[in-house]
């Protein structure tokens, strides 16, 4: 298994987990439900563990598709960027979260604050996955109008010569 398929195997399990422990976080709080609020945490810990894995294999994927069709250093870079701040995002996520679960004393006033950064940390993640997805795929790039356009679409904007035989 190469650097690209770690990386896009494991890519959407930070920013799914993190929005499912997002709301369930809320929710937890909201009812005050402690075991699910300690299920949030446990879930923003893992994730930020599978983070450093995508965040560590971005840079092989990188490698690998770089020099293909349609692939923009643009677009890399944007997500390269993007990526550091999410990454560093789930790291605080789950040194906080993690913190919550083990210093009872605290946890009380941790959790809010870990809800607080899994809202700032899911903006982050869904935006690089975003920007990630706009490297391989050009039918979701914002600048892009069409996928393709045909010989027959091109003739309907113009007129046709007459041709007297």
């Amino acid at each position: 298994m190469n650097a690209a398929q770690i990386h896009l195997l494991l890519n959407h399990l930070p920013i799914l987990g993190i929005l499912f422990g997002t709301v369930l976080l809320a929710f937890a709080l909201w009812r005050k439900k402690p075991e699910m609020a300690r299920l949030s945490l446990a879930l923003f810990v893992f994730t930020g563990l599978v983070a450093i894995a995508v965040y560590f294999s971005g840079e092989g994927a990188e490698e690998l598709v770089e020099h293909g069709p349609g692939v923009s250093e643009s677009l890399i870079e944007a997500h390269e960027d993007a990526a550091l701040f999410a990454f560093i995002a789930a790291l605080v996520l789950g040194a906080v979260s993690l913190a919550a679960l083990f210093l009872r004393g605290l946890h009380r006033r941790l959790a809010p604050v870990a809800l607080a950064l899994a809202l700032v940390t899911s903006g982050l993640m869904v935006w690089t996955g975003s920007l990630g997805g706009t490297i391989n795929h050009p039918e979701i790039r914002s600048n892009t109008t069409s996928v393709s356009t045909s010989d027959d679409d091109a003739d309907e904007n113009h007129e046709e010569p007459d041709h007297e035989d």
